[in-house]
């Protein structure tokens, strides 16, 4: 009814089409669009994880969160109608890295993990045969690539975090 009367030449604002008018923003906001209670659920899951586990999701750790967080980050990085979990999860994703700086990350954890294990840095040994190479080969390749000329994230705070780790294995290793 409300877009027939508007739909004339003149529209005519009656009582019967203010009050449909307002019914209609009433529902609107009763019961928001399929796609926001969906996006506002993904964005409690993400706060759940951050709550209890400290960190931001991780891109090959818990994949389809940190898929869901950067999703709602790039729609949103505009403003926008938040919902409440919504809103906290913008708050609490202040620092989500890119899908690179994500993987980066992991990486890193992963070889600092290694080196207070075995106290050394690893070394590229193939392994023999035709099996997959063992962690230590893909830390290994991945250090040398983060030194290198192909290093995939190119911040200096990443770089300066994967220098002094290797610097203070050296000097444990001279020691």
């Amino acid at each position: 009814m409300y877009r027939h009367v508007n739909r004339r030449h003149e529209p005519l604002e009656t009582a019967e089409t203010v009050h449909i008018r307002d019914s209609i923003i009433a529902l609107q906001d009763a019961y928001p669009a399929s796609g926001k209670v969906i996006e506002e659920v993904r964005a409690a899951a993400v706060v759940d994880f951050i709550e209890k586990n400290g960190r931001l999701p991780q891109v090959r750790r818990e994949h389809r969160l940190y898929e869901h967080a950067f999703a709602i980050r790039n729609r949103y990085r505009h403003g926008g109608a938040f919902r409440p979990a919504t809103v906290r999860m913008l708050e609490l994703t202040e620092a989500l890295p890119n899908h690179l700086e994500s993987q980066w990350d992991a990486d890193f954890e992963r070889l600092t993990d290694f080196v207070s294990i075995h106290g050394r840095l690893p070394v590229a040994v193939e392994k023999p045969g035709r099996g997959r190479p063992t962690t230590e080969h893909h830390l290994a390749r991945w250090i040398s690539q983060e030194t290198g000329a192909g290093a995939t994230v190119t911040g200096s705070v990443r770089r300066s975090k994967l220098a002094t780790l290797i610097n203070s294995v050296d000097l444990q290793m001279a020691a």
